[in-house]
């Protein structure tokens, strides 16, 4: 309907203009005036008529362009993530200790119950205590991390109690060190120690001989060789 309109609205304003050229000739003077008045309102009609004509063009095509647009739902939070940098957090790493140095440890009998406890290192030491099978202390030895060092490996029965200590200690400045080895029973109760200073230059006898622990005294003693007097005769 607007595509026939546009046509027959420009095909009849000529037509219009000369039927009123044509009648306005034939008329007298009066009726002219008359006839230019009616002209021009018609003038102003068909140029608002035009304007009309042309909004609603621009209207239409308007209407057109917006219905050929796809629409698409953007999501704000997508949007967000996009735009906003990523918030990085700076983590400082802490030092990490390894388990025998942070940590208490602990050596098991097969029933159950702790044969060794050994505590972390604090200010350059650290001790391993020994018990029993009833829990009560028999031992304990002390290692080193100065400006000497004393370090101890141990080894086990099979019920867990320890068999052997081997401790090993520098005195630092010196040419000399020192090797030791104490045996267990299978209730961690002391039995013997060898001692040896290295490198050895000489053999020493005395010094290759073991010492036995005193219970009672909880100290190592030497084995003291008694000489029996000779039996007077009759």
């Amino acid at each position: 309907m607007k595509k026939l309109l546009k046509p027959l609205f420009v095909h009849s304003i000529p037509v219009l203009f000369l039927s009123l050229y044509c009648v306005s000739c034939n008329q007298p003077v009066p009726e002219n005036q008359k006839l230019i008045t009616d002209i021009d309102s018609l003038r102003t009609e068909i140029r608002e008529l035009k304007k009309a004509l042309e909004l609603q063009q621009d209207s239409s095509k308007k209407l057109i362009v917006q219905d050929s647009v796809p629409k698409v739902k953007v999501d704000d939070t997508v949007i967000k993530k996009k735009t906003e940098p990523p918030v990085v957090k700076k983590v400082t790493p802490s030092p990490q200790k390894s388990p025998m140095e942070s940590d208490t440890l602990y050596h098991y009998y097969s029933n159950g119950k702790i044969s060794v406890k050994i505590t972390p290192w604090q200010e350059g030491r650290r001790k391993s205590f020994f018990y029993d099978l009833y829990g009560a202390e028999t031992f304990q030895i002390e290692d080193v991390r100065l400006s000497y060092s004393v370090t101890t490996q141990l080894k086990f029965h099979p019920n867990g109690a320890v068999s052997k200590a081997e401790i090993h200690s520098n005195p630092g400045a010196s040419r000399y060190w020192y090797e030791s080895t104490i045996t267990f029973s299978t209730t961690n109760d002391p039995l013997l120690k060898y001692s040896r200073q290295m490198p050895q230059e000489r053999i020493d006898l005395d010094e290759q001989k073991p010492m036995f622990w005193n219970k009672q005294k909880k100290e190592w003693m030497r084995q003291e060789i008694v000489q029996e007097q000779p039996v007077p005769e009759k």
